[in-house]
């Protein structure tokens, strides 16, 4: 599955380049601090 570009943040973990993103809004519960926020991740393809 792939993530569309916008607000994607860039971090490299070993040499290895991802490509993560929170969720545009927290949910009630994320945002009262009961659940955990979600996320999501992706490793970089070179080409």
């Amino acid at each position: 599955m792939a993530l569309g570009r916008k607000g994607l943040r860039r971090i490299v973990v070993d040499g290895m380049v991802y490509r993560w993103r929170l969720r545009r809004r927290p949910t009630y519960s994320q945002a009262l601090c009961w659940s955990p926020c979600t996320y999501a991740v992706v490793r970089r393809q070179h080409t």
